[in-house]
Order: structure tokens, then C-alpha cells, then sequence
């Protein structure tokens, strides 16, 4: 966006941002890290429970247990 001289409430930063729901905004990693060419949001972890309902998580978490316990039971203690 700023590379394209986009304006940050136009419609093609909008269009750009929407499907990962970010917002426009400079900050310290961009300006010292996207230069030497790093990109950091694959670095960023994601937090499942943003995503997830507590619930949710739970049932998903107990599952992946049981699929643990299915493949080698000593490896779940």
C-alpha cells in the first residue's frame, strides 16, 4: 500500500487487507526487518483459541490425544 501510494481508507488498500484482516499501519518491525527482506507474519504465532471456542479447542485437543494414543500408546503418558 505505501509502495503503492495507495490511500489507507481507499479501496485498494481494502481490497488488499481484507482477506487476511489487516490494518495499515507502519510500525518498528516493518521498517527495520521488511528492507533486509524479511517478511514477519509467517513468524507470528497464531493463537488457536482466537479462532476456536474454548470448547471447541478442547474437544479438537482430546481428539488429537486419542489419535496419539491410536498410533502408539506410550508416546501419551
Amino acid at each position: 500500500i505505501y509502495k503503492l501510494g495507495a490511500l489507507i481508507e481507499g479501496v485498494a488498500a481494502e481490497h488488499l487487507l481484507k482477506d487476511f484482516l489487516l490494518v495499515p499501519t507502519l510500525n518498528t518491525f516493518m521498517e527495520q526487518l521488511v528492507p533486509l527482506g524479511l517478511d514477519f507474519f509467517p513468524i507470528l504465532v497464531v493463537d488457536l483459541l482466537h479462532e476456536f471456542e474454548l470448547r471447541v479447542f478442547k474437544s479438537v485437543f482430546k481428539h488429537f490425544l486419542r489419535l496419539l494414543y491410536a498410533i502408539d500408546h506410550e508416546s501419551v503418558t
